[in-house]
């Protein structure tokens, strides 16, 4: 208590006590670690201790209930506290620092492929991404972060694919970055057409299946370009076949093996027989025979003929895979 005595010139006086109470301030704490940060085109929630009877200010903005207040840019922010019965105040700062978001960019080894066929992806980051998260079809579920920088898809279809990147230190995340898959639909090759043949005889193998552009190549000789190959020969060889397709990179490939069957080389002899009587010739050398006499099949598919009336006779001999002989004569 405080006291003051008043006397006047004949000596009188008066006595008053005054009582003097002394409040403690509140206190002003940002419970913030210091600095605060936060990152690019975000903010960070400054968060003041609470009490009794307190109100705020931020940045001497008028006082509020409120013990909390969104930081928006970089800078230094002063709190005040002020105890709303007795209006005592106290006061408290913080540092506020913006962290920039890291960038990332996405690379794929290929941005069109085959059906079937895997794509690789990398992301980089320049400025500290240290973790990425991938998703395909929406960048919304490109949450899961891990240190994976490369990742391998095989889509089906033509597919977006996103990657985040953020820096683990700062907590800051990337805008994600999308590369575009192309998937282009395969097709194999389909052959038509006799691959055997006999020597000097030709055949024609028609390719189909979906391309449009094939290529026929034997050993080391020029491909043929086309449709259509003409098997032909003294000797078996190996073809390669490789097809593309206009504005695809699929491509396919096959081959096969042209069998070339010699043509039989016959023999039979001229022979006779008693009148009123028949003969039977069996000439050698292939499989089966044809007997003709003026351009006319007398036995046809035969492997031997009987022969009752005389002349002269061609024979032609036939294979079990066609090849025919030249004809040869017989008396």
């Amino acid at each position: 208590d405080y006291a003051v005595t008043a006397v006047d010139t004949d000596g009188c006086s008066v006595k008053v006590t005054i009582p003097v109470v002394v409040h403690p301030n509140p206190i002003a704490k940002i419970n913030n670690l210091h600095p605060a940060y936060f990152c690019q085109n975000g903010s960070v929630v400054l968060n003041a201790q609470t009490g009794n009877y307190y109100s705020y200010s931020w940045n001497n903005e008028d006082y509020t209930n409120q013990s909390e207040y969104e930081a928006k840019t970089a800078g230094n922010y002063i709190l005040i506290v002020k105890e709303t019965q007795y209006f005592c105040t106290d006061t408290d700062t913080i540092t506020v620092r913006m962290n920039t978001l890291p960038t990332v960019i996405l690379a794929a080894d290929s941005s069109e492929i085959c059906g079937g066929r895997s794509v690789q992806l990398t992301a980089t980051s320049k400025d500290g991404a240290d973790q990425f998260a991938w998703a395909a079809k929406s960048a919304e579920l490109a949450y899961s972060f891990g240190t994976d920088i490369k990742m391998t898809y095989t889509p089906t279809a033509t597919t977006t694919y996103y990657v985040r990147g953020k820096n683990d230190k700062t907590g800051c995340e990337s805008e994600p970055v999308s590369t575009k898959i192309k998937v282009d639909e395969p097709f194999t090759i389909r052959l038509d057409g006799s691959t055997s043949v006999c020597a000097g005889v030709s055949s024609t193998v028609t390719a189909s299946g979906g391309a449009d552009n094939y290529e026929w190549k034997v050993g080391t000789n020029t491909p043929l370009v086309g449709n259509t190959y003409q098997v032909k020969g003294n000797n078996d060889y190996e073809v390669m076949v490789h097809a593309t397709k206009s504005g695809s990179v699929c491509v396919a490939d096959t081959k096969f093996t042209v069998k070339v069957e010699q043509n039989p080389t016959i023999k039979v002899r001229d022979t006779f027989f008693c009148e009123k009587s028949s003969v039977e010739v069996t000439p050698t050398g292939t499989d089966y025979y044809t007997l003709s006499q003026n351009n006319a099949v007398k036995q046809d598919k035969a492997t031997s003929f009987v022969i009752s009336t005389e002349g002269q006779y061609s024979v032609v001999g036939k294979s079990a895979g066609g090849c025919e002989s030249q004809p040869i004569s017989l008396n």
